[in-house]
């Protein structure tokens, strides 16, 4: 159920309506401030109107928990506008894909357009002589490492016919009927000269990322004009973000403030009306020069100041692979490789610490046992079905990267991390969760997921394959767990590190990725999946979204998906983002453990 504590504007009327279901009535909520009002755990749709006002319409979802809304007098200054409210750096990661793995910055509550520019506001700017005063354009024209001079540099921005001008237009005009169309062929610095025109500034990648709501990608992106024909008026599609921006995926590319730091590049994001579904999620670039038919933007206003602006100012180096131009490592390098993930055989020492009984439909035990390497005690929940007969059938779970931060493990259920284990135990199976380096009460340095090309991160990889194969020896102690029958089950950063954990340990006999991909970060050979990923063996299912904002589909998932060497796999796309709809995944998981570890013994 989702929970929506506070709807801070005091006398508004709120409605709701399914997200996807644009034909549906609105149902009234009842008058702000609304508390503690629950929800079905969906996505929604939320209209607020008062008298003398202008409505705002947000979507909200699981993600969510308060809604807090601002209303403007019609026709004000800031009428298409939307406030987005102050975030705490602990509060949001940076999800555009590339730059994910720099977290977050604090943001003081700021506007954005509620729409894309449009052509009718651009004319505006063309018309007052835009192009040709210099006080709005406050960037040097740098191209090719070297500065233009200003006659130089604005004569390079003209239309069809030669005149000042975005290149898509005419004769400084736009075609009939495109009033509420997005302006397009539009290079950064006309972008930023018009903001100034406008009294506004180009968003930063983390203002318009934390506008955008990547989150929502699932219900956004399938009501965007994106894999389109043509752009579009600004109220012919209804993705909708959950602060109310439209169009904030496809119809056009949108200029943001950053650049890359590389040559003149500037990011361009969201997509644009002939980019593919994974346009909204990626952190896409242009030189700043770009005048491309689908570059397009918004503009915000500050009103709040920043204390970190230049922080988010500052330019944002991009991680990215093309795994397709890539050869993983040879054989003789392989075996190399191999040979880091190996140990001693040494003693367990186990213990079982504690014992919780459920409900009904389970037994955990805490297990601990030294680890394979000088360090502080490994931890293992063993989850015992109530339904089932021994020796179980028995899955490994290896978390997502919210283990990573996560503090005690004292209250892990088989809820937690995906709610995988719930199923797996109700299907009669063990369920494994072992605490890993570096997370819960295990933690080291390592702050998220994501890979780099240092030595530490190489030997935490070692570590978390050692902590999996060492709690494997564990198992095999027990006479109630059939060794022989033991599925990897991985989740997000669990799932993205599969082929890893299911190449170095080679007593699985079934392998499950939820939400897995390729990372776009490059790593150390002996730490990177591309390498591992040919030589996987085990039968692997992939369970992906096929909107997934951290793993998106063309450029993450398919290319581990392809370079599986399993000799049976299968990926399985569902309509969700970094998540598969329950019913399914419950589905798709129970037939492949069956078909792979055989029927269970009740």
């Amino acid at each position: 159920q989702l929970r929506l504590e506070a709807l801070t504007i005091r006398g508004a009327d709120v409605y709701v309506r399914p997200y996807a279901d644009l034909d549906a009535e609105w149902k009234l909520v009842g008058r702000t401030p609304v508390d503690g009002r629950r929800f079905p755990n969906e996505s929604m749709r939320l209209r607020f109107q008062k008298a003398g006002l202008a409505s705002v319409e947000v979507g909200t979802s699981v993600y969510r928990r308060n809604v807090n809304v601002e209303l403007q007098e019609p026709g004000s200054e800031y009428a298409e506008m939307v406030r987005v409210g102050e975030v705490n750096e602990s509060e949001w990661n940076l999800l555009p894909v590339g730059l994910d793995h720099l977290g977050g910055e604090p943001l003081n509550a700021f506007l954005i357009d509620r729409y894309e520019v449009s052509n009718r506001e651009f004319k505006a700017f063309v018309d007052a002589g835009g192009y040709a005063n210099a006080m709005y354009w406050k960037h040097a024209f740098t191209r090719d490492s070297r500065v233009l001079s200003w006659e130089d540099g604005i004569g390079l921005f003209t239309d069809k016919t030669g005149r000042p001008g975005p290149s898509t237009w005419e004769v400084q005009d736009y075609g009939d009927g495109q009033d509420d169309y997005p302006v397009t062929g539009i290079s950064w610095f006309e972008a930023a000269a018009y903001a100034e025109f406008a009294g506004k500034k180009l968003p930063t990648v983390y203002h318009w990322a934390q506008a955008a709501s990547i989150i929502m990608s699932a219900d956004i992106v399938p009501l965007s004009n994106l894999n389109g024909a043509r752009p579009s008026s600004s109220a012919e599609y209804h993705g909708l973000s959950r602060f109310g921006l439209l169009d904030v995926a496809g119809n056009a590319r949108e200029w943001v403030y950053n650049a890359t730091g590389t040559d003149d590049q500037r990011y361009v994001l969201g997509g644009g009306w002939n980019d593919a579904d994974f346009g909204f999620t990626d952190a896409n670039a242009a030189s700043a020069w770009d005048r491309s038919a689908t570059n397009g933007f918004r503009c915000s206003v500050y009103d709040v100041p920043n204390d970190n602006q230049e922080a988010l100012d500052r330019a944002l180096p991009k991680a990215h692979r093309d795994y397709y131009a890539e050869e993983p490592v040879g054989d003789a390098e392989f075996a190399a490789i191999l040979r880091q993930y190996e140990y001693d055989p040494t003693p367990l020492n186990a213990l079982i610490e504690e014992t919780i009984e459920s409900s009904g439909d389970w037994t955990r035990e805490k297990v601990t046992f030294d680890p394979v390497y000088d360090g502080d005690r490994m931890i293992a929940y063993v989850f015992l079905p109530e339904r089932g007969t021994p020796p179980y059938q028995t899955v490994i779970m290896f978390p997502g990267s919210g283990a990573i931060n996560a503090g005690s493990s004292a209250r892990l259920t088989p809820r937690s991390q995906g709610g995988v284990g719930d199923f797996i135990l109700k299907s009669g199976r063990a369920y494994i969760f072992p605490v890993y380096t570096s997370t819960y009460e295990r933690s080291d340095d390592l702050r998220n997921d994501y890979g780099d090309e240092s030595v530490y991160y190489k030997d935490r990889v070692i570590r978390w394959a050692q902590d999996l194969r060492h709690t494997v020896d564990y198992l095999e102690t027990r006479g109630d767990i059939d060794i022989e029958r033991l599925a990897y089950y991985g989740y997000s950063w669990g799932a993205a590190s599969g082929p890893i954990m299911t190449v170095v340990e080679p007593r699985f006999k079934a392998s499950v990725y939820y939400v897995a991909g390729f990372y776009p970060s490059t790593v150390l050979p002996e730490a990177d999946p591309f390498n591992f990923a040919p030589r996987v063996t085990v039968p692997t299912l992939m369970l992906n979204g096929r909107y997934d904002f951290f793993y998106p589909y063309e450029p993450s998932q398919l290319p581990l998906f392809e370079s599986l060497g399993a000799p049976d796999k299968f990926l399985y796309l569902s309509e969700g983002s970094h998540f598969v709809p329950r019913e399914e995944l419950i589905t798709e998981s129970l037939t492949w453990l069956d078909k792979y570890l055989g029927p269970v013994v009740r």
